[in-house]
């Protein structure tokens, strides 16, 4: 009786916030009757819902897949009244105005109950009387709208200056995706048509103008280049740069421009092996002091450093053998020689044996593993709390499980 007058009770609620604004309560409005709007939605599904209730609630449109109600007809309404003002295209769902990206997303809602053979003959008809195609390719649909607006914006500016951020990223997707096309497809020859690859480069060549000059207004202002902390947007470009002069895909004409700031964008090859010999050493001597045991992740010192060197390598392995970087047969060859291991995942069981065996080594010592050792922290105090947490939640491979228990001398 008592869950009853509280259904009640939200229902009354949701009926008043509905005759208020218009719509169904969402989560930022009211959680507990979204909650409670969530709840009647799958008890209707259920067949568990009081009549009364439905009936009450039916005509908010919270029940779904029925749509002929007073939420379609709203809806229907904007619809027309958005073609009065645009004849020339239909709503889109990227749109920045709330009300057409409301009605784009209701439209495409359309065609996909329309597949599906959940709309109404009457819907139907009513929305063949204004010209709406059920069956269009929404996909094809937004990306001809797009290119219109596009169309149309260069006819009348001849630049991609003004256009909206959504368009203007949507440009740049087409630039990407379709510059390099050798076929001729539909959409390249449409793009091909207004020049838009032509704008684009353009329009990039005056941002990185804009960039250079502001890079060269900082120099000359502070007589040094910029750092994180004087301009953070600068260096970032800068950086990209001195990135692009070492995979060799530096312009000539930018290379001369870079330098003639008295500061050269490219660090010669020379010292980037020299940097790569000096860590490829450092791993050698650590496997040398620690039992050719390869480093793993710690929270700072030499080790975290080989570590991370050793983790860039691997990943820059994975990015030779799929052609996005230069080849460096002789670095390879030298890792090869002293066994590296190049997949991460095989290093895993060997660590936790390596770890089993200090585990025994320390036990025979003393029952007690130590928090510190002289001042540092001991990692295998760690991995034991960790070992013991697996098991307690029942989440450790049994072999692992019965070999750890047996180390540390309890029966399963």
């Amino acid at each position: 009786m008592r869950n009853k007058i509280a259904l009640e009770g939200q229902c009354r609620e949701v009926l008043a916030f509905v005759e208020e604004h218009g719509r169904l309560p969402t989560q930022k409005d009211k959680m507990n009757l979204y909650v409670y709007v969530y709840f009647l939605r799958n008890s209707y599904k259920a067949g568990t819902l009081d009549k009364s209730i439905i009936k009450r609630l039916y005509y908010t449109g919270i029940f779904e897949p029925k749509i002929t109600g007073n939420g379609w007809e709203n809806n229907f309404a904007l619809l027309v009244e958005f073609r009065k003002q645009n004849p020339n295209r239909w709503p889109s769902q990227c749109s920045e105005d709330i009300v057409e990206k409301k009605i784009g997303k209701w439209s495409i809602s359309l065609r996909w109950k329309y597949r599906q053979n959940k709309l109404s003959h009457k819907c139907i008809h009513k929305l063949r009387e204004i010209g709406f195609e059920l069956n269009m390719n929404v996909v094809n649909a937004i990306w001809q709208q797009n290119f219109e607006f596009v169309k149309l914006h260069i006819e009348e500016n001849e630049t991609l200056n003004g256009l909206s951020k959504r368009l203007l990223k949507w440009s740049n997707a087409q630039y990407l995706k379709y510059y390099d096309e050798n076929d001729a497809v539909y959409q390249v020859q449409l793009l091909d048509s207004i020049n838009l690859f032509k704008y684009i480069v353009g329009s990039k060549t005056a941002v990185w103008e804009e960039k250079y000059a502001q890079l060269k207004d900082f120099i000359c202002t502070n007589n040094k280049k910029p750092s994180k902390k004087t301009n953070l947007n600068l260096f970032n470009w800068w950086v990209t740069h001195r990135r692009m002069y070492n995979e060799g895909s530096l312009s000539e004409n930018r290379i001369k421009l870079f330098n003639d700031l008295g500061y050269k964008v490219g660090i010669k090859r020379e010292n980037y092996e020299t940097a790569w010999n000096r860590n490829f050493n450092k791993l050698i001597q650590f496997r040398k002091a620690n039992n050719d045991r390869w480093p793993y992740s710690v929270k700072k010192g030499t080790e975290r450093e080989i570590y991370l060197w050793c983790q860039a390598q691997r990943v820059n392995k994975k990015k030779m053998d799929k052609g996005l970087m230069k080849v460096y047969k002789e670095r390879i060859m030298k890792l090869d020689s002293i066994g590296f291991v190049w997949d991460k995942i095989v290093l895993l069981p060997k660590r936790w044996d390596m770890m089993l065996g200090k585990l025994k080594k320390q036990l025979k010592v003393s029952e007690k593993i130590p928090y510190r050792i002289k001042g540092e922290f001991n990692p295998l105090y760690r991995w034991v709390q960790t070992n013991k947490k697996r098991i307690k939640d029942n989440v450790m491979l049994e072999d692992r499980k019965a070999r750890f228990l047996a180390v540390m001398g309890v029966s399963n």
